[in-house]
């Protein structure tokens, strides 16, 4: 920048001697004092800067239950205030309150939300006609999963907050079994009505989801151990079902609290929610990125997806972000997710 640094930049007496007189030894910092929701801003800087998202996040959760939203929309009255802007240039608060707030649950939800990392489109993705469009399919998963993300979240966000306040906003994995039915229970005659319906449909929307997982296991099954197709299903399913249901149980009969290397406390789904969404996703991701963008190559996806002979018109952004940008993402992802990031 165009500053001339000098003594006055380093002087332990600064803020009595040079720009700021109204300044006092206690009370709240100038970026606390001039946020409209009073989120404590040093606080959850600091522990972002130590790497710890998840504690940065809870920190604002408790003045601001929708960070990343009223992010979008702030007039950062807390960077105007920041006395770092005497010197140089404030502190960019905002951004980093966005990062804190989107990127970790937004990334481990992409993960499961597209089937990523689970075989399912790799499995799903042999069974496709040569002459379907790829590009043409791509786009319309990305527009329909993104608009049913966001409809979800408007429907069940403000509903959440209002009966069950900042606790139902941190369930986490347990939104839909603790939270949720809070919100029904208040909701008096109708809201048994509505849990209902709202079950019933998370049971099809589960079961979906479970025949996609349970047939990538089972044609890698098939193929590995030669064995038929209805048998290995049986087998398969009979260990999901047991699997499934002492999970389902660990919020009662196989209730217990295990502490989780990424500092927090969980249940059975919890633990297994970690495994998944924060090990063997970013995990196996990066193993593909490095298994597609420098062994097999990236030219042999180009290939696929141009083979019913529409052009691949992304194809020099796709080959560098699969050779070096994901990679990198999915390293620092393990990282964070896990709770490595914080002990290094």
């Amino acid at each position: 920048d165009n500053n001339i640094w000098g003594p006055y930049a380093w002087d332990e007496d600064y803020r009595d001697t040079a720009r700021m007189r109204d300044t006092y030894e206690t009370g709240s910092a100038p970026c606390k004092a001039a946020c409209p929701a009073h989120v404590p801003v040093q606080a959850y800087l600091k522990l972002a800067r130590d790497g710890k998202y998840r504690e940065s996040l809870a920190m604002i959760k408790t003045e601001n239950p929708f960070p990343a939203v009223c992010g979008r929309i702030c007039n950062k009255r807390c960077e105007d205030a920041c006395t770092r802007g005497s010197i140089d240039q404030p502190v960019s608060i905002d951004a980093v309150k966005k990062f804190v707030a989107v990127l970790r649950d937004a990334m481990s939800q992409l993960f499961f939300s597209l089937s990523v990392s689970m075989g399912i489109m790799i499995t799903y993705g042999s069974y496709v006609k040569k002459d379907v469009d790829l590009n043409k399919a791509v786009s319309q998963i990305e527009i329909f999963d993104t608009g049913v993300a966001l409809l979800a979240g408007m429907a069940i966000i403000p509903s959440v907050f209002v009966f069950s306040g900042l606790d139902g906003m941190n369930a986490g994995p347990g939104l839909m079994f603790i939270s949720l039915p809070k919100v029904f229970a208040s909701m008096g005659v109708i809201g048994n009505v509505v849990g209902a319906a709202f079950f019933i449909m998370a049971v099809f929307a589960t079961l979906t989801s479970c025949i996609s997982v349970l047939e990538a296991i089972t044609a890698n099954c098939m193929e590995v151990f030669h064995t038929q197709r209805h048998r290995t299903t049986l087998a398969l399913g009979v260990i999901y079902t047991i699997a499934s249901v002492v999970i389902a149980l660990g919020y009662s009969a196989f209730y217990c609290e295990i502490p989780l290397p990424n500092g927090t406390v969980g249940q059975l789904l919890d633990l297994m929610d970690y495994i998944s969404n924060s090990v063997m996703m970013p995990f196996i991701s990066l193993l593909s990125t490095i298994l597609i963008g420098w062994i097999v190559r990236p030219k042999w996806i180009i290939d696929e997806v141009e083979s019913s002979g529409v052009r691949f018109h992304r194809k020099q952004l796709y080959i560098v972000m699969v050779k070096f940008v994901c990679p990198v993402i999915m390293v620092m992802l393990f990282l964070q997710s896990t709770g490595l990031l914080a002990k290094l």
